[in-house]
C-alpha cells in the first residue's frame, strides 16, 4: 500500500518495482497490499489475555490490516476476471484499534484484557509506529470487499480463528495413555 505514492524507506522497493513494470509497458495488475492481520493478531495475543493486559503505542489510531487468506481469494478472483490488464487494486480489510482488539479479547476468551497505551514502540511498531500515530494506516478502499464479493474478515473472526486452535490444544484434556492390546 502506497508504493505509487512514496520512493522511499520500507515502500521505495515497492515503488521501484512498480514504475519498473509501468516502464517495461508489459500487461499488470497491481495488487497493493495492506500489512498483513497476522503481525498483530497472531498466538502471542494468548499472553495479553493471561496477563490481562494489552498494550500498544498507537495513540488508539486505526490499524488497516487484511488477512492473508482475504489477500489469496482477492488474488485468485484478479486473476480469473476477464478484465483487460493495466488495473491496480489498494486492499484494505477491515479499519480496528487495539482498544477494540483488547475488547474482542475480553469477549472471546470470557477473560477482562484492559487496554493500555505504552510510550516506546516494540517489534514492528519500531519500523511503523509514527505512521501509525500519524494516521497513516487508516486510510480505506472498498476494493478488497468489492474482488471478494463480501466484506473481508473481521476483527472477532480473525482473532478467533487464531486463538481457538490455540484453547483447543491448551484446555482440551490429554490423550488417555496407550494402552497395550493382550497379545501385542
Amino acid at each position: 500500500m502506497g508504493a505509487d505514492l512514496i520512493d522511499e524507506g520500507v515502500l521505495g522497493e515497492h515503488h521501484a518495482t512498480e514504475q519498473a513494470v509501468l516502464a517495461s509497458g508489459i500487461p499488470h495488475i497491481f495488487l497493493r497490499h495492506p500489512i498483513y492481520s497476522d503481525f498483530f493478531i497472531n498466538p502471542g495475543l494468548q499472553a495479553a489475555i493471561d496477563a490481562g493486559e494489552l498494550t500498544s503505542s498507537t495513540a488508539g489510531r486505526g490499524m488497516n490490516t487484511a488477512t492473508r487468506a482475504d489477500l489469496a481469494e482477492a488474488a485468485a478472483a484478479v486473476l480469473t476476471d476477464a478484465e483487460p490488464p493495466g488495473r491496480a487494486y489498494n486492499l484494505t480489510g477491515c479499519l480496528w484499534t487495539f482498544p477494540q482488539l483488547a475488547a474482542v479479547l475480553s469477549n472471546v476468551s470470557g477473560r477482562p484484557v484492559m487496554y493500555r497505551e505504552s510510550d516506546g514502540d516494540e517489534g514492528i511498531m519500531q519500523v511503523i509506529g509514527p505512521m501509525v500515530r500519524s494516521g497513516g494506516f487508516e486510510f480505506q478502499t472498498d476494493d478488497l470487499t468489492r474482488l471478494l464479493g463480501h466484506p473481508p474478515t473481521n476483527l472477532e473472526d480473525a482473532v478467533i480463528a487464531t486463538l481457538k486452535p490455540l484453547s483447543d490444544r491448551r484446555w482440551s484434556a490429554p490423550a488417555p495413555p496407550l494402552v497395550p492390546h493382550p497379545g501385542d
